[in-house]
């Protein structure tokens, strides 16, 4: 291993790493059903980026909510065409309207607004994205908004793509979220590369020489945060360099992230797979611990009564507008032996 060291840290020293870029990465959020909401505040005449949508989303909706007047806009990041934005967009009239761009149909709730309600506006594309999009909103009026991006379970989580990585260099392979399991991550290369495993909740080094729970050279495994995580070792399979693999043995309870480091500069390629869970995260783990215990009876009593008109209320898990007994009773029918 001092022949590694020894290589990284002289790129390191000399400034001899050439900057990277990924052909691809790994892309485990489009095979789950996903919603995330964004609150921005858009100035007058102003436009801000609300988020960057990968390709490969299933039945993508975008929806925006607002007192304000201000309008959604779309934007193709490769080519930089407008596909929904007043006046030039493929999309820009006033009431509901479609149209195909790219081979896929882009449809708009038009700046009027849903029910003539400005500011209140919903951008449709069915089928599985073939283009990485920006979402942006223009403010005619200042205003806060809220954007919705949301998208459909895709099936598969399996994946492939290669990528260069060069010598002394770090680079991002992509996101792990939680409620996956049996995840696995495979790296082939005739250099001398490894994989990395981060914890994004607090940076634990999971995976990764030297400071990791596992940075061994050979097959070790680590129960971290209720899950078993094996690293076949900076080794690799079967005694060859470059070739290795990170497994995940049940359900990923943490948002991880995986890297790879150039011991030499080279070409690999990168294999990954994993199972979406179902009904996970569980809406009674109110605590986020993937448990459902008394840390969320506590939660429900903490937020008793009615819910706040302009606020999340996650322990309204009835919905019906107040925090009661009645929550109580489904975070027990929901508990974790």
């Amino acid at each position: 291993m001092s022949n590694r060291f020894l290589i990284g840290a002289f790129a390191a020293l000399l400034g001899l790493a050439i900057a990277g870029r990924a052909a691809g990465e790994i892309d485990f959020h489009g095979c789950l059903t996903m919603e995330q909401t964004h609150q921005v505040f858009v100035p007058h005449a102003g436009s801000v980026v609300v988020a960057e949508i990968p390709v490969g989303r299933v039945d993508l909706v975008i929806e925006m909510i607002s007192g304000a007047d201000v309008d959604l806009q779309l934007i193709d990041v490769a080519f930089g065409t407008e596909i929904v934005a007043w006046p030039d967009g493929v999309l820009h009239g006033a009431g509901y309207e479609c149209a195909t761009y790219a081979g896929l149909q882009y449809c708009y709730s038009g700046y009027n607004g849903i029910g003539g309600q400005h500011g209140n506006e919903r951008i449709d594309v069915h089928g599985v994205s073939n283009r990485r999009l920006e979402v942006r909103v223009y403010g005619y009026t200042a205003g806060t908004a809220d954007v919705t991006v949301s998208w459909q379970a895709r099936g598969s989580c399996d994946g492939a793509f290669s990528l260069f990585v060069p010598l002394g260099q770090t680079l991002p392979l992509g996101d792990v979220p939680v409620c996956l399991d049996d995840v696995r991550i495979d790296i082939a290369s005739d250099d001398d590369v490894d994989l990395r495993l981060v914890d994004e909740t607090d940076g634990t080094l999971i995976v990764g020489y030297p400071g990791g729970l596992l940075d061994g050279a050979s097959l070790e495994c680590v129960e971290y945060a209720g899950v078993e995580y094996c690293y076949s070792g900076y080794n690799g399979v079967g005694g060859q360099y470059g070739y290795e693999f990170i497994e995940i043995n049940g359900t990923t309870t943490r948002p991880l992230s995986a890297h790879v480091y150039g011991y030499q500069a080279g070409s690999a390629d990168v294999t990954y797979s994993g199972t979406p869970v179902s009904g996970c995260p569980n809406p009674a783990d109110l605590s986020g611990n993937f448990r459902v215990d008394f840390a969320d009876i506590l939660i429900v009593i903490g937020a008793w009564g009615n819910c706040p008109t302009s606020d999340p209320c996650p322990a309204d898990l009835d919905g019906n507008g107040t925090v009661g007994f009645s929550d109580i009773l489904l975070v027990i029918g929901a508990w974790t032996p």
